[in-house]
């Protein structure tokens, strides 16, 4: 089976959801961690100036993890709400707008080239099940993560982060698809709106889910490239989410008109 596999760092609550950065995305399968079709990235990126401006650096991977109670249904999906066999999450990817930060994160502005933004939307009690397994591993202060603002090695196929941070891999059952290009202006902060609309990459909905916080038996942080040499054995259990049996988890619903049937699914669903 091949999994989809995004690397999440730097996540931090933000309301009610959780956004952060991501530092690798690819594709593997059930027994090995090595990543493949991974997206293409140029060998130089014009908002990168290493030895020009040290102190300002592009952002262009974002991951938000969501509680899907505020997630936009297609028809189709609504349709599966009605006949009892909705997922337990949507993924969706889609080209976004890089954000260039000064180091301090304390100034940022939009540049005119394209990165990828990934969204994880689950469902109440999926979602409230990856808040309990990513809790211990946040401070009690503000929840955030140990990290620290994360490296950008351009051109180079490896993870992105300081030996310190906590990442969290998201496994999702998928075969590999295409990612675009990144695309945009040589001058991308010059204002002019040269990347046009963003796309969307890829949405589908998932029946299962493995969330893995990347810590070893000990509880010692590890980075993505040692859990692929040692191997997940190595990593402390991962919180696995399926979908449970429809007949067992779908609301009650006996003696409603069909459209209070599709109006208790939609919002009552756990």
């Amino acid at each position: 089976m091949s999994y989809f596999v995004v690397v999440a760092q730097y996540i931090k609550k933000s309301g009610r959801d959780y956004d952060g950065d991501f530092v690798d995305i690819g594709f593997c399968d059930d027994t090995d961690l090595t990543l493949s079709h991974r997206p293409p990235r140029p060998e130089t990126l014009p908002y990168d100036w290493p030895g020009k401006d040290p102190f300002w650096h592009g952002e262009d991977r974002f991951i938000s993890i969501k509680s899907n109670d505020r997630f936009a249904y297609s028809r189709d999906e609504l349709a599966r709400i009605v006949n009892r066999s909705i997922s337990i999450g949507v993924l969706q990817i889609k080209e976004c707008k890089v954000v260039q930060s000064d180091a301090r994160r304390t100034d940022s502005r939009v540049l005119e080239f394209t990165g990828l933004d990934i969204t994880i939307s689950l469902r109440k009690k999926s979602f409230e099940a990856f808040e309990e397994h990513v809790r211990p591993w946040f401070t009690k202060e503000d929840e955030k993560p140990y990290t620290v603002v994360p490296k950008f090695d351009v051109g180079k196929h490896e993870s992105r982060h300081d030996d310190l941070s906590t990442l969290v891999m998201f496994r999702i059952p998928s075969s590999p698809f295409p990612f675009p290009m990144p695309r945009g202006s040589e001058t991308p902060w010059d204002g002019k709106n040269s990347v046009g609309e963003l796309n969307l990459i890829k949405r589908f909905e998932f029946d299962k889910i493995e969330i893995q916080v990347l810590r070893d038996v000990q509880g010692q942080p590890m980075t993505f490239d040692e859990a692929v040499r040692e191997g997940r054995s190595a990593l402390r259990p991962a919180l696995l989410l399926s979908r449970r049996s429809r007949l067992s988890s779908a609301p009650e619903t006996t003696g409603l008109s069909p459209a209070r049937r599709m109006i208790r699914r939609l919002f009552d669903w756990s």
